[in-house]
Parts: C-alpha cells; sequence; structure tokens
C-alpha cells in the first residue's frame, strides 16, 4: 500500500492545474499552440515539456530547437514521454538540440517497468508525477547507477538506463517521490533548512539539512516498501536481487533511524507533522534493529 505525503493528490492535482495553465498562457501569447502537439500526453508530462520547450525557447530565442525536442520524443503507455540526451550536465535542463537522440529502444524496458508499477500499487505517484524521463546514459549490472531530479525542472527525472526492469521501475518509483515530496513543501508553502548540515544520512555518509534528510529517508521508505511489494510479481534472479536490496536499503534505513529521532524532536511542528508517517514507516521497517 502507497504511503502517502501529505494530501498527495490534492498538491499534485492542483500544482498541475495551474501549472498546465501558466504555459499553455504563455505559449499562446507567444502563438504556439503546444498542446495540440501532445495528444497522448498526461498533465505532468505537458508540464514537463513545456518547460523543456520554454527552456529552450528562452536560451535560443527561437522555436527550432524545440521542435527537435518535441518531435524526438517517444511515449510510453501511460502517456509519459521518454527523451535519451547525450552529455547532458548534472541538475541541468535539456538546452540543445544536438545532444537528443533516438530512445524509441528504449521504449520496451520503460513500459515493462511500468507494468511492475502498477501491479505493485505505485502507478498513482509516478503518473501524477513524472512526465518525462531523460535517459542520460547507459549503465551495466555493478556499475554506480545515477538518477536525479532537480525541483526547479518539473515533473522530470534524469535517469541511466540498466537493462533490469526491477531497477528501472525502483528508480521511477524513487525519483517519483522526491517530486511528490516537492510538491508537498511548495502546497504547504514549508521551508526547510537547505544548508545547516543536521542529520547524518547513511546514502551520501555526510550530515545532510533538513531538506536533503528528509528526501532521503521518504524517497529510500517508499523504496523499501516497493521492492517488498515487488517481490511477490519475481523469481529467480530477479527475487534474489530484490531480496538483497531490500536487506541493504533496511540496514541503511536503521543507521539513519537515530538522526531521524532527533528530526521528530528539533524541527519546526509543520515539518514533523509532514514527516510523522514517513518517519513512523521507517520505524516499523526497523524495529529489529535497535
Amino acid at each position: 500500500m502507497m504511503l502517502a505525503i501529505g494530501d498527495e493528490q490534492r498538491f499534485s492535482d492542483e500544482l498541475l492545474a495551474s501549472r498546465v495553465g501558466a504555459f499553455s498562457d504563455m505559449f499562446s501569447r507567444l502563438g504556439i499552440d503546444l498542446a495540440a502537439r501532445l495528444p497522448r500526453a498526461t498533465p505532468a508530462a505537458q508540464v514537463a515539456v513545456m518547460f523543456q520547450v520554454a527552456h529552450v525557447i528562452r536560451k535560443h530565442r527561437s522555436v527550432k530547437e524545440a521542435d527537435v525536442i518535441v518531435d524526438s520524443l517517444a511515449w510510453l503507455s501511460n502517456g509519459s514521454a521518454l527523451l535519451r540526451v547525450a552529455g547532458l550536465p548534472n541538475g541541468k535542463p535539456v538546452a540543445t538540440a544536438e545532444r537528443i537522440v533516438s530512445a524509441s529502444a528504449d521504449r520496451g524496458l520503460m513500459d515493462a517497468a511500468l507494468e511492475l508499477v502498477s501491479a505493485t500499487g505505485w502507478r498513482q505517484r509516478v503518473d501524477a508525477n513524472v512526465g518525462l524521463v531523460v535517459i542520460i546514459g547507459d549503465v551495466v549490472s555493478g556499475t554506480q547507477i545515477c538518477s536525479w531530479t532537480n525541483p526547479t525542472i518539473l515533473h522530470t527525472i534524469h535517469q541511466d538506463l540498466i537493462q533490469s526492469r526491477l531497477i528501472m521501475a525502483r528508480d521511477l518509483v524513487h525519483e517519483a517521490t522526491h517530486l511528490a515530496l516537492n510538491n508537498a513543501l511548495e502546497s504547504l508553502d514549508l521551508k526547510l533548512d537547505r544548508d545547516t548540515p543536521a542529520y547524518y544520512s547513511p546514502w551520501k555518509k555526510v550530515d545532510r539539512p533538513e531538506f536533503g534528510f528528509l528526501h532521503s529517508i521518504a524517497s529510500f521508505v517508499t523504496v523499501v516498501d516497493f521492492l517488498e511489494s515487488a517481490l511477490a510479481h519475481l523469481s529467480g534472479t530477479e527475487a534474489d536481487v530484490c531480496a538483497r536490496l531490500i536487506k541493504a536499503e533496511v540496514e541503511r534505513l536503521a543507521q539513519a533511524r537515530p538522526a531521524a529521532e532527533r528530526f521528530a524532536t528539533e524541527a519546526r511542528s509543520d515539518a514533523v507533522s509532514l514527516a510523522e508517517p514517513i518517519f513512523g514507516r521507517l520505524f516499523e521497517l526497523t524495529s529489529d534493529k535497535t
């Protein structure tokens, strides 16, 4: 069962409606009917693509590069868009059409990952938050996998491609949770400290500020819940990999528990209220490790 982040669906619906409206008005003033070129797009995909197009138009003062982006999109079974970009700097939106390569060959794996997401009950979060998946590279099993979001790059996730529907599904859910938490923080006008390292994160092996720490706990609690749900749908090697991933993440959550307990007593009350069910789930998952 999906652990909601605050009033998650309402936050998502209200922000998506506002963002679609704002971008549609902007493009209407420019005489561009971009929505007509995105007939299969979910609201999140509309916002994500419109954001990228607006960024490219501002950068190049031309719609030519933006046309290449829209024409290069592949579409996933849930109405999200897929793009592959070579050499994209970490943390940056797509800026030039020269870096775009075809993502059509990636669609089958991504749709298989979405099927697993659906089977585990996490499709609602992914559909509501992930409008554009940008493939930034290819990795093989046993090497470091990169995936990231940026709060300023709306409804977009960036991730390496590995030939595993389980890992791709895990990262979809993981990054969708970052986006959902950002929605909650924006909707509640809740500004967490982003600068003062205070809470130990075993994933980065450093102390992190309130913002980064809450993101870490929310995303990895979600990852464990997703993987535990996925295990019932897997067999053989996939099931073995899934079980190892669960064990590793629960161990890291246990290492983060003392910092989470301190966060719950030190942070401002509205932050604690939002974090309470997330930390409650962390405490359940690590109850036998205290």
